[in-house]
């Protein structure tokens, strides 16, 4: 069987994009490019009503004519010095709350992109059946979660995603299947990861979960150093590594 390596992926003999996971997971990556357009400004829709962001301040000039027309502050306004202590009062409160429903809206819609990843965007080539992992899971104090999506997603987390580096591949490997430009995985890259770091709600029974150890990143720390292949331009065998065929 013929396969193309990549850093982070290969491509087999059916142009499968194919990232194999620390925890040994073969995974078929699926272009989902389409999911995720307008996930950013939808969230920040959502965060900005709930975070109830004030109108941003505005200010009146009148012209030659005796017409009066309305403008929003910018920050080189609010700096001048004739404006109205009340103005910058209003445009620092503007300031905080805008920043406080981005920050929001960046979390949740991270939070959406792993999981369009982990149940639309992958085929688990080495999936187990739920009869096997589910008592084991059991036997560990976790609850397994009754929604099919959500079932998949704690398997996704706990079974199949080992490293940061599993990241970094992944998306490396979703961008390739959907064409996606260098410049979108890069944006994209980062993003990944970090909704794996949050512990979920439930804890392992009678143990609090250790400060840098959430779910996802558990004993990330004292494991080996994961060689970088990128940097090096070569595989594990010492052979050259394709550059990805992305698109831009």
């Amino acid at each position: 069987m013929e396969r193309r390596r990549f850093s982070g992926f290969e491509v087999d003999d059916q142009d499968r994009v194919i990232v194999t996971t620390s925890r040994g997971h073969r995974l078929v990556c699926k272009p989902i490019a389409t999911m995720l357009d307008g996930v950013k400004e939808e969230e920040l829709v959502r965060a900005t009503a709930e975070v109830d962001v004030p109108p941003c301040p505005a200010y009146t000039v009148e012209d030659v004519s005796g017409d009066s027309q309305e403008f929003k502050y910018d920050q080189e306004g609010i700096d001048d010095p004739h404006t109205p202590e009340e103005d910058r009062e209003a445009w620092a409160m503007y300031q905080k709350k805008l920043a406080e429903a981005e920050a929001l809206a960046d979390q949740r819609s991270n939070e959406r992109l792993i999981r369009t990843i982990a149940i639309s965007g992958i085929e688990d080539l080495d999936a187990e059946p739920d009869g096997e992992w589910v008592p084991r899971h059991e036997y560990l104090g976790w609850t397994i979660p009754e929604n099919p999506y959500e079932r998949q997603f704690h398997y996704f987390r706990r079974e199949v995603i080992g490293a940061e580096e599993d990241g970094y591949n992944l998306m490396a490997g979703i961008a390739a299947a959907s064409g996606l430009n260098r410049e979108v995985l890069a944006q994209l890259e980062d993003r990944f990861r970090r909704p794996l770091g949050e512990p979920d709600a439930e804890a392992d029974p009678g143990e609090a979960v250790p400060e840098g150890e959430a779910e996802g990143t558990q004993g990330l720390d004292d494991r080996p150093p994961v060689h970088d292949d990128r940097s090096s331009g070569q595989d594990g065998d010492g052979g050259d590594l394709e550059e990805p065929e992305l698109v831009g």
